[in-house]
């Protein structure tokens, strides 16, 4: 999954890998506990990714998200993944192609429901 991303969007494994652990950080933020798991048995090593994924400071924009419910979480997600990917060098155009390039493997690997939750988890962006 991650060599396929990585020829697809012409980026390293490295910055591919990061970049998928900075998006499952984000839907597992915005998915209950279960629909999380779903996606997590889907994904070989998603610990590790998740491991790999950049970690930025909160904006003081973000530190109000986080008191405005669901609404403030999805924008408190954007945040983080603006500030990651920023600093992965992904520019705002790849991402929609990374999101589509994993949940798309999940799809051909017998894992549907899997590539649906995470893009129901990525919807706000």
């Amino acid at each position: 999954m991650i060599k396929y991303a990585a020829k697809q969007l012409n980026l390293s494994k490295d910055t591919v890998s990061a970049s998928f652990g900075s998006l499952l950080k984000v839907a597992k933020d915005n998915l209950n506990q279960d629909n999380f798991a779903l996606i997590s048995k889907s994904v070989p090593d998603a610990q590790n990714y998740l491991d790999k994924a950049p970690k930025v400071a909160k904006s003081s924009m973000s530190s109000l998200f986080s008191s405005a419910g669901a609404a403030g979480k999805k924008a408190e997600g954007l945040d983080y993944l603006n500030s990651a990917f920023k600093k992965l060098g992904v520019s705002s155009e790849q991402v929609p192609d990374l999101i589509n390039s994993f949940s798309g493997y999940l799809d051909k690997s017998r894992y549907k429901e899997a590539a649906a939750l995470l893009k129901q988890g990525l919807s706000f962006l």
